[in-house]
């Protein structure tokens, strides 16, 4: 599993949901048990390994927000789809990664639907907003990442 944060004073920095999932996986290996922690640094800061940050990060807030509030998968089909209540699924990474692309679908110029990964920033800074709006409506609040600056709505 990556766990994406910065460096600040000399120390690892995360989210605090991100944090909670770093302390949760921590806690699953045995003493003695060999584990392996790679230290991957982005170029500039910016591009592919950027949206990783601020998505990742994102998702895993939300995670945590809907666990803390009791908010599962079939209340957010309600919300979106306005319909009868179905079995409790709780919300995990998996489904808001998936989900995001369905709220919010993103199309190269040959209409063929695109992931995070060939979207370009300002896909990347839409798709962004449509998921934070989107989750404010379900009362999970995601602030606007650093990275995303008054001036510039891009992730550039």
């Amino acid at each position: 599993m990556d766990f994406y944060g910065k460096k600040k004073h000399g120390r690892p920095v995360f989210d605090p949901a991100v944090e909670e999932k770093r302390k949760k996986q921590w806690a699953r290996v045995k003493e003695g048990q060999v584990f392996n922690a790679p230290i991957t640094i982005p170029n500039k800061g910016k591009s592919h390994a950027q949206c990783k940050l601020i998505f990742g990060n994102m998702i895993a807030n939300a995670v945590e927000q809907a666990s803390e509030k009791g908010i599962t998968v079939d209340q957010f089909m309600i919300f979106l789809l306005n319909q009868e209540e179905q079995k409790p699924v709780p919300i995990d990474e998996d489904f808001l990664h998936r989900f995001m692309y369905i709220i919010s679908p993103t199309f190269n110029d040959n209409g063929e639907p695109i992931t995070l990964s060939k979207m370009d920033t300002f896909q990347a800074s839409r798709l962004f907003k449509v998921v934070q709006t989107f989750l404010a409506g379900m009362e999970i609040i995601i602030d606007d990442p650093p990275e995303i600056s008054e001036k510039d709505s891009s992730l550039s």
